[in-house]
């Protein structure tokens, strides 16, 4: 079942990546973006390949794997996806896999880069988790 657009703007709103937004700016997110869900066992990224989307788990689990071994775990709130989308002819870094039934907002590689652009402190928080998993 996917969440109304008034859902989806009070869930987003609580998490970091769109904390700094009012819920006008991530209403507009939510227009462009797209709900999809994923059974377990489902891969959703696959490493070396190309990729169009970012995706925010909104509910569920995923499991990030580099030679078919775990290396991190996404919850709710996380992301992936967007190294593939801003680097020019980049590809996907890892598989990305649903561990349990997961729900995810999909932004095209256009619209996440819109949405960076005019969001500073996105853009910002992005920039931070990303250095964070590239240290770990």
């Amino acid at each position: 079942m996917s969440l109304s657009d008034k859902e989806l703007t009070a869930i987003l709103k609580e998490m970091p990546l769109f904390a700094g937004m009012s819920k006008k700016d991530i209403s507009a997110t939510v227009s462009t973006a797209a709900q999809r869900r994923f059974p377990a066992g489902t891969q959703i990224v696959q490493d070396g390949r190309g990729g169009v989307g970012f995706y925010l788990i909104l509910d569920g689990r995923a499991e990030v794997r580099k030679d078919d071994q775990a290396v991190a775990e996404l919850t709710s709130g996380q992301f992936f996806g967007e190294t593939a989308i801003l680097v020019d002819d980049a590809r996907r870094t890892a598989d990305v896999v649903a561990a349990d039934e997961t729900t995810c907002l999909v932004m095209t590689s256009w619209d996440f880069k819109a949405f960076i652009e005019t969001n500073s402190d996105a853009a910002s928080y992005i920039a931070t988790e990303l250095a964070k998993r590239d240290a770990s």
